[in-house]
């Protein structure tokens, strides 16, 4: 009976979570792609925006929010660095926050993942999703990319899982994930500990 309970309850939540309702796409002009590159990125003297993602919260809504992302400016090893930000039009007029450094991976068929590091060095964040990306999710061994696309921010955890591990969380658009780095052995290996979807706000 608890067998059939548990199955019934995961059904319910995976259901909820596929009908949540998530912020509506929009289209935004030439002209205020532009005035958004400029803020975002060519007045701080970095490339111009490679990704303006404008949506609303609700399609009544006048209030649009703007995920933007400048052209890379340098590397870490061999990942992508760009400038990341939230722009949004609350006073009737463009405006941009400050943003910060995130790495990029490209994935084939599947675009580019942007990684914020929270408390991590660009070079570890930059270590740890080059592995990670290539993690498979037991027991059905499907590709973990899915789940990171198309933004995450990354953190390390203060407790080690165990001695010579490191763990590290990935908060995403829709999942949480965790990827524990183990470096007791040569070379260090990762795998995926735990994936969880994000309830509907």
């Amino acid at each position: 009976m608890r067998a059939i309970l548990f199955l019934m309850l995961t059904i319910a939540a995976a259901i909820s979570h596929a009908e949540s309702p998530h912020p509506s796409s929009v289209q935004l002009s030439s002209r205020d792609r532009a005035q958004i590159s400029r803020l975002a990125c060519t007045s701080l003297s970095l490339p111009e925006a490679d990704l303006i993602a404008a949506s609303k919260a609700r399609k009544s809504s006048s209030l649009i929010s703007v995920r933007a992302r400048c052209g890379s400016h340098r590397a870490e090893g061999a990942v992508p660095v760009a400038h990341v930000t939230r722009c949004g039009n609350e006073r009737a007029m463009w405006s941009c926050e400050p943003g910060q450094d995130a790495v990029t991976v490209e994935l084939p068929e599947k675009g580019t993942l942007t990684v914020v590091p929270e408390g991590v060095s660009m070079t570890t964040a930059a270590s740890v999703m080059t592995e990670t990306v290539k993690l498979t999710i037991p027991p059905f061994y499907r590709s973990i990319v899915p789940l990171l696309i198309p933004e995450c921010s990354l953190r390390q955890d203060a407790k080690a899982p165990f001695k010579g591990a490191t763990l590290f969380k990935l908060a995403c658009a829709n999942w949480d994930v965790e990827v524990t780095r183990d470096c007791g052995v040569r070379p260090c290996r990762h795998y995926v500990v735990r994936t969880d979807p994000k309830s509907a706000p």
